[in-house]
């Protein structure tokens, strides 16, 4: 007996990653995303508490970031823990719809990079 349900004979002969390939990527992405970003934070309040640097007000412009780096300000790694949080959902998302197209789903595809495209679009008309 048949367990499970089908709308028709097309459906049992489709190939596709099952749904776990697509969500273990993703979690990988948010996993390593929001870690990274947790470190990255946690150095810049370590150096703020140890050299008694204030907290920061502002993000680090990008061409600021190495020099602060190598100089072991906080700010910099506050910034890039910043960033990181905030590319990570984009990143899996372009992971997501990547897996779509690596499996052939052109629909979900297409639909994942109309989301990529908006949250790069929000990113881009909140950094003004």
């Amino acid at each position: 007996m048949n367990t499970r349900a089908t709308t028709s004979d097309e459906d049992e002969n489709e190939s596709f990653m099952p749904v776990d390939t697509v969500v273990g990527r993703a979690t990988r992405v948010f996993r390593a995303g929001f870690s990274g970003s947790l470190a990255l934070l946690i150095v810049g309040m370590v150096l703020i508490v140890t050299r008694k640097q204030s907290l920061p007000s502002h993000l680090v412009p990008l061409d600021e970031i190495v020099p602060g780096l190598i100089e072991g300000s906080a700010a910099p790694f506050v910034t890039l823990g910043i960033l990181t949080m905030i590319l990570t959902p984009v990143i899996s998302t372009v992971t997501i719809c990547l897996t779509f197209l690596q499996q052939g789903d052109r629909r979900y595809a297409r639909l994942s990079a109309v989301v990529v495209l908006i949250l790069i679009l929000s990113i881009s008309l909140s950094l003004r």
